[in-house]
C-alpha cells in the first residue's frame, strides 16, 4: 500500500532553496542535485513506511504527524 506523502509549502521552498544557494553560490551543481536526490529520496520513502522516520519534538506538529529526517549534504562526503 502507498501512501500520500504531503510536502509543505515551506518545506518546497526550503529545498528549493538549499538546492539553488548550492549550485549557484557555491558553483557545485553535481553536489547540488545529489543533495536534491537525497531530499526525494528520503521523502518519497514515506509512502511505503509512513512511520520510517521521528516525530518532531514541537507538540502540536507532532500530533499532526510531522516528521523529521535530517540529510547529510554530499558536501560532507568529501571531507
Amino acid at each position: 500500500m502507498k501512501y500520500n506523502v504531503k510536502i509543505s509549502e515551506r518545506a518546497t521552498k526550503d529545498m528549493k532553496d538549499i538546492v539553488r544557494y548550492i549550485s549557484e553560490e557555491l558553483y557545485s551543481p553535481e553536489i547540488a542535485n545529489k543533495l536534491f536526490n537525497k531530499f526525494s529520496s528520503a521523502i518519497f520513502s514515506l509512502e511505503d513506511m509512513p512511520r520510517r522516520y521521528n516525530l518532531v519534538a514541537d507538540e502540536d506538529l507532532a500530533r499532526k504527524g510531522i516528521r523529521i529526517k535530517i540529510v547529510e549534504t554530499p558536501i560532507m562526503e568529501h571531507l
